[in-house]
């Protein structure tokens, strides 16, 4: 398949110095201690003056890939996920009425690895069948590579009913035999939002309302919960599991402390809940500290627009004391509220903002903003390779088009 690639001038980002947003002209409320009507510079906050692009990676940092038969079909990214061998594996939805699922992979040095599925290529098609010929996916929300280079993806599929579904592909793009049901397991009615492994090689499946765990051949766990399936009344939030074996299942009220065989863990909480007090959370995303410790950053109403909490919580669910304020502190969400993800230095990043574990603003990424000129839209997920080097999968636009052509951009640390 024949690549098309584009080739833009990176442009320097413009910062307002006095403000800790990339618009001028905007007032936010105090972040993590900080003024904003001091300079970041001055209060040791790193700032960018350009968009440090890896041109290693396809020679200017971004590896735009026309997929399927018709390469103006718009694409919305989902996540980009280095290999143990350092090849990169990408998923994105196709389309806007009829959702296609892509997988491509990618050489480290950003070329299609045509070894993989159709010139680099794996497609979805909810109208057509899959390689096994059953129905195909709408939507994948969520994927990880294992070890052995198998690729899970998780999503929905609304062709034989909206049905949780899990794929997993060989390494070489075809569906999984020894995986499910030819390589697919479905599970009840809702999304697949969520996918982690543990190290038995079993999986774990956050759906709207549930969590189930799956076994390495992709059949439900039944010593998991009832049936393989833990079952909340709210929505779920998030995933996580600590060092110790104990998993981690955000609801809309709290984070709850399940045991690996899925019941509540007395130990953790209170009464196997770590709560928020009296806050409404009504959004967040947590992660697991180095030493199992939980760092969590929540939509907190308070009246103030774009005041955001963060809530550190002890290995065993109550709120570290050492941090901020009784275990919070207050950050400014406009700055960026998704996935959170340990970095390599392990501060977390919700990016373009690098907090340090007692929640400091420590540096800024380029904004979506300064994105803007280069061509390049970033989706919502990021991931750091081994390396240090940060994967932002999301689309490319032409100058005078309206067409969001897949994309892959690399940064250096």
């Amino acid at each position: 398949m024949r690549r098309i690639m584009y080739h833009y001038q990176r442009t320097a980002l413009i910062i307002c110095s006095s403000l800790l947003l990339f618009s001028c002209g905007r007032s936010t409320p105090p972040v993590a201690g900080i003024s904003s009507s001091a300079p970041l510079g001055a209060l040791g906050v790193k700032q960018p003056t350009s968009i440090p692009f890896d041109t290693t990676f396809d020679g200017d940092g971004i590896a735009v890939t026309p997929l399927g038969s018709d390469p103006a079909v718009n694409s919305s990214s989902v996540k980009a996920v280095q290999q143990a061998d350092g090849r990169i594996v990408a998923a994105t939805n196709l389309g806007q009425d009829d959702v296609q699922i892509a997988v491509v992979r990618y050489n480290a040095n950003g070329s299609l690895d045509t070894s993989f599925g159709t010139g680099g290529q794996v497609i979805f098609n909810p109208t057509l069948p899959v390689p096994d010929g059953t129905p195909g996916a709408d939507t994948v929300n969520d994927l990880l590579v294992q070890p052995d280079g198998r690729i899970v993806l998780v999503g929905v599929e609304t062709s034989t009913g909206r049905n949780a579904v899990v794929y997993r592909l060989l390494p070489t793009g075809q569906l999984d035999p020894t995986f499910g049901a030819g390589g697919v397991a479905r599970l009840e009615d809702g999304i697949a939002v969520q996918v982690l492994r543990l190290l038995d090689g079993s999986l774990l499946v956050r759906t709207g309302t549930a969590l189930t765990k799956l076994t390495a051949a992709g059949t439900p766990d039944l010593t998991f919960g009832t049936s393989g399936t833990v079952t909340v009344s709210s929505n779920t939030q998030d995933l996580a599991v600590q060092s110790s074996g104990r998993i981690l299942l955000g609801t809309e009220t709290a984070i709850l402390g399940l045991t690996p065989a899925g019941t509540p863990d007395p130990s953790f909480g209170t009464n196997g809940e770590a709560g928020f007090g009296s806050a409404a959370v009504p959004y967040f995303r947590f992660l697991v500290l180095p030493g199992d410790g939980i760092f969590v950053a929540a939509d907190v109403y308070t009246g103030e627009a774009n005041q955001g909490t963060f809530f550190r919580f002890t290995p065993q669910g109550t709120l570290d004391t050492t941090f901020g304020q009784g275990g919070t502190v207050a950050f400014d969400s406009s700055l960026g509220f998704s996935t959170l993800v340990l970095t390599p230095k392990n501060d977390v990043l919700i990016y373009p903002a690098i907090y340090d574990k007692n929640g400091k603003l420590k540096e800024l990424l380029p904004s979506s903003t300064t994105f803007r000129d280069t061509g390049f839209s970033r989706g919502s997920a990021v991931t750091y390779q081994r390396d240090g080097k940060l994967l932002l999968p999301g689309n490319f636009t032409a100058p005078g088009s309206t067409t969001f052509t897949f994309a892959v951009a690399r940064l250096r640390p």
